[in-house]
């Protein structure tokens, strides 16, 4: 069957040429009306039948060729698209009425890539790839559901092998970024099994009700692996202005007191333990960065927002330590443990 390639793919000018030659189809209105109106009729050719709109093939299209004068050739395209994969073949007839001519042939593509033919450790170096892990995946709201806001996720649903290898480290490695406690609770329940996997937790907004915080702590129970949860510093912050107050250090730390206790437990039986006071963070607002005078130990204005800390930029790393501190203090204090740092 002479062919070109899928999706506008173009044969070479001297494939073309051949195509052209050996099927004399070039100048043929009647092949391309065939093609297009699913008319049937008689081959020119004994043992070849022309394409009709009854085949498979999706679309078959020649173009007149075309004289090229700088390479003093004519050239012509053929676009053909069909449901299945396919490659293109050059064959040139041995025997019969045609023998000489030659032909491009549409040819199943059998010879697929066996991804889970690679060794183990180059799978995870390209899952880790594919996940970007040194990045922040922000989640977003498509139908209903809660998603990270990237396509790479979707390998997850090719087999179980695959998922198991990969969620891991998609869940694992990359801080996923919430805007709130409700969209964590609501993103915990779409995924299932998966927030077992979870590293990494952060939010970008620092609204904060109770509530809402004791049931979605009590649903991320099942994050054993959780190695950081970072909340805005404007979330337990004393200096903000009183009718913006969220919550205290202490109160933080008394709802996180059952999560914590079972991140305590897992942690004692984990391959790479670290400390459980080091997973709860503190961290800078995206919208309110340290300024270049602050940077420079020289005074600023960037504290006046109507709700942000007034505490000025030259003193911000500080006062967010500080607030650290005091919801670490708090935490250990929880747990009944001792902390070190203090």
């Amino acid at each position: 069957m002479p062919s070109s390639d899928e999706s506008g793919q173009r044969s070479s000018p001297s494939a073309a040429d051949d195509f052209a030659e050996s099927t004399d189809l070039s100048n043929s209105s009647d092949f391309g009306d065939s093609i297009k109106t699913g008319a049937v009729e008689e081959s020119p050719y004994p043992g070849f039948d022309l394409w009709n709109a009854n085949s498979e093939l999706k679309k078959a299209t020649l173009q007149t060729p075309t004289f090229v004068s700088a390479q003093d050739e004519y050239v012509q395209s053929v676009d053909i698209r069909h449901p299945d994969a396919f490659k293109l073949k050059t064959l040139t007839i041995s025997e019969g009425p045609l023998k000489g001519r030659h032909v491009i042939m549409l040819e199943p593509v059998t010879d697929h890539f066996r991804f889970l033919a690679l060794p183990a450790e180059i799978r995870n170096l390209i899952y880790e790839f594919l996940f970007q892990t040194s990045c922040r995946v922000a989640i977003r709201k498509v139908r209903s559901r809660y998603v990270p806001a990237r396509p790479a996720y979707s390998v997850l649903r090719v087999n179980r092998q695959v998922q198991a290898e990969a969620a891991p480290v998609g869940y694992g490695k990359p801080q996923f970024s919430f805007n709130c406690l409700s969209d964590l609770k609501n993103f915990l329940d779409d995924i299932g099994s998966m927030s077992q996997f979870l590293g990494h937790i952060g939010f970008h907004h620092h609204f904060y009700h109770r509530t809402v915080a004791t049931s979605t702590f009590h649903r991320l129970k099942d994050a054993k692996r959780l190695r950081s949860l970072t909340f805005l510093h404007l979330t337990v912050c004393e200096q903000a202005r009183s009718d913006h107050k969220l919550t205290t250090a202490s109160q933080l730390a008394a709802d996180l007191r059952p999560l914590f206790k079972v991140l305590q437990r897992a942690q004692k039986s984990s391959d790479s333990p670290i400390n459980v006071l080091d997973i709860l963070k503190l961290g800078e607002e995206a919208y309110r960065t340290i300024c270049k005078d602050g940077k420079d130990g020289k005074d600023c204005d960037c504290g006046k927002g109507w709700y942000n800390c007034p505490t000025k930029c030259q003193f911000k790393e500080k006062h967010i330590e500080e607030a650290q501190a005091r919801v670490r203090k708090a935490l250990a204090k929880e747990l009944g443990l001792e902390d070190a740092s203090s």
